[in-house]
């Protein structure tokens, strides 16, 4: 009874007696020079979502997390792990100088420690997990203390200032470019050559200035490092836009073009070789030892397969381009111009905030003359209206059939190493396989949904089928686990149109509807809310790119809303341009889920009837 009154006092007192002194302070009239406070977090963590500004006890629950278990690491590594695990359980948000000067003796008394190398690393780890802001209080609280940034927290500032530059919601809080240039020149006073760590954060934060043409003598120490250099690149094409080197503009296009087509062949070839030896391993009955593991490449997931239907690394040049076109109209027209040209020939396929930039920078100059067209597209490269064409996203019939055939050939060996539970008993699932139908839904995985899932997964499922089954009238085969099974017989759905299997759980991420869809027949539709890219290299399959523009084209994505569920369907999408007599097709792949009702059945049919 005393413990639970003791607990009740404490709360009590950390709500409403917080001491002045750990509030967050009110922002100040600063100089150009000086680095801007923020007044409020903005982003906050997973692990803080509650907390509505950091405190002293938040800094100390925060520490007393850290586990320090690797003694016989080295000092960098130990002092990266703790500032991994402090800074999950911290929002974003500026923290005054009381503040940190509290922390930072709380880590002194918790071993952990505070040095020039403790600052690098903690600016480095806070950009890495999005604390902005409490980098840039970190920073100001070290100037404020007349203690010297490091070149590493140095190159680190200028990367901050580009990660802030880039974000509309951080508009406010933009570096001068007076406190770039002094960081920059101080980094130059260290007499360091920077190795590729640094010259990327360098780049970042010099194309922001008016300066950033001496960005380019740092780009050959990126030559070894092909995704560096994409960023690299897109940093500089951005400045020329800003700037208007429009000669240097046109001329990076080309190299970022080549340099993306080496890299996609380079991570093409590593996962082809891992898949290989995954499976000669798999075929010898080997276990794979720690360093064949170590060995293994990026997650296939972020890898862009398809050079056609790549979404540039330039998404931000291409916006820029555009805003920051200005000057005489038809100087501005002939520029407009070359880039649709250019970008027409490189095989870029734009983002769509490029369409959206260029068509109000059309609007801007004549919307009479200039317009452009919405166009949706077919997977197939056709559009809806059968007026234009583009070149098709879907792998051909035999592409598909080299998929169909390894998955049949393999497939009890795939059950087993995959879903060992069904492989013990795969007849039931083989019988319904053997049917004919034309969606699967895989009732084994669900999008995130509110916090009262019990009700909302089962009117998630009912909405999909219905809209399957009753709005479309296609065959449906459901893969679920017993209890939604049951739920779904309860729906009472036609038995020619919605059939169920009843499998056993796996695991949270199991394969087996991508199995069934691929077992069954490679123009089957898989309606499935995960990215099922993840196996690709599970499947042993050599040619990825094939794999890749399958799930594209196939696979239906449910999509819940508070008030609205529904299949959104793979679609291509172009900007028809119109300037005097030419015009030009800016295709662009847009992801995002639709949020207006009247376009669902659009998104649906682009697939579903396109027979």
């Amino acid at each position: 009874m005393i413990s639970n009154r003791f607990r009740s006092l404490l709360l009590l007192n950390k709500t409403y007696s917080y001491s002045k002194r750990w509030s967050i302070s009110t922002a100040t009239k600063l100089s150009d020079t000086d680095i801007r406070i923020s007044k409020k977090p903005i982003k906050k963590s997973m692990y803080a979502y509650k907390r509505s500004q950091t405190t002293y006890y938040d800094w100390i629950e925060a520490v007393n997390r850290v586990e320090l278990n690797h003694t016989n690491f080295h000092r960098p590594l130990i002092i990266r792990s703790s500032v991994r695990q402090i800074l999950r359980y911290m929002h974003d948000g500026y923290i005054d100088n009381e503040q940190w000067t509290a922390f930072r003796d709380y880590l002194v008394k918790k071993d952990i420690g505070v040095s020039r190398l403790f600052d690098g690393i903690f600016l480095h780890e806070c950009i890495g997990y999005q604390r902005f802001l409490m980098a840039l209080s970190y920073i100001s609280y070290l100037q404020s203390e007349n203690i010297s940034l490091t070149p590493t927290s140095l190159a680190m500032l200028l990367l901050l200032a580009r990660e802030i530059d880039i974000r509309k919601d951080f508009s406010e809080y933009r570096l001068n470019e007076q406190i770039l240039l002094n960081a920059y020149q101080e980094f130059l006073s260290h007499n360091i050559l920077p190795d590729s760590m640094l010259a990327l954060p360098i780049i970042a934060g010099l194309t922001l200035t008016s300066q950033w043409k001496e960005a380019l003598k740092y780009l050959p120490i990126l030559d070894n490092d092909l995704d560096g250099m994409q960023q690299a690149l897109g940093f500089v094409l951005t400045a020329a836009a800003k700037f208007h080197d429009y000669t240097l503009f046109f001329s990076l296009l080309d190299t970022i073009s080549q340099t993306e087509s080496i890299r996609l062949t380079e991570e093409r070839q590593r996962i082809r070789l891992i898949s290989d030896s995954d499976r000669i391993a798999l075929d010898n009955k080997q276990k794979v030892t720690l360093d064949q593991k170590l060995k293994r490449p990026i997650a296939p997931s972020r890898i862009k397969e398809s050079d056609y239907y790549l979404i540039a690394k330039t998404s931000q040049t291409y916006e820029t381009f555009t805003d920051y076109l200005t000057g005489e109209k038809t100087k501005q027209i002939e520029t407009l111009i070359k880039l649709l040209e250019k970008t027409a020939s490189n095989g870029y396929i734009p983002p769509i905030s490029f369409v959206k930039a260029l068509e109000r920078k059309l609007n801007e100059l004549d919307s009479t003359r200039f317009k452009c067209e919405y166009i949706q597209f077919y997977p197939n490269g056709t559009s809806l209206d059968n007026k234009s064409v583009l070149p098709s996203m879907e792998p051909t019939d035999q592409e598909c059939q080299i998929i169909h055939s390894f998955v049949r050939d393999n497939f009890q060996s795939l059950l087993e190493s995959n879903c060992p539970k069904l492989a013990e008993d795969p007849s039931k699932l083989l019988n319904q396989l053997s049917n004919p139908f034309d969606v699967l839904f895989d009732c084994l995985h669900y999008p995130p949904l509110e916090l009262d899932w019990r009700t909302r997964h089962p009117l998630y499922i009912k909405r999909v089928l219905y809209q399957i089954a009753d709005e479309k009238g296609k065959r449906c085969l459901v893969i679920a686990k017993i209890d939604l099974a049951d739920y779904i017989d309860s729906l009472r759905m036609p038995a020619d149109l919605v059939s169920v299997v009843r499998v056993p759980y796996e695991s949270i991420k199991s394969p087996l509807p991508l199995l069934s869809t691929l077992y069954h027949n490679p123009k089957t539709l898989l309606a499935s809310p995960i990215d099922q890219r993840i196996y690709k290299t599970l499947l042993g399959l050599n040619n990825t790119d094939v794999f890749y523009r399958w799930i594209q084209t196939h696979q239906l994505i449910p999509v819940t809303k508070p008030d609205l569920v529904y299949l959104q369907a793979p679609c291509l999408y172009a900007t028809r341009v119109h300037v005097n007599t030419n015009e030009w097709l800016v295709p662009y792949f847009d992801g995002s889920p639709l949020t207006e009702s009247e376009n669902v059945q659009t998104w649906f049919r682009v697939q579903i009837n396109n027979n």
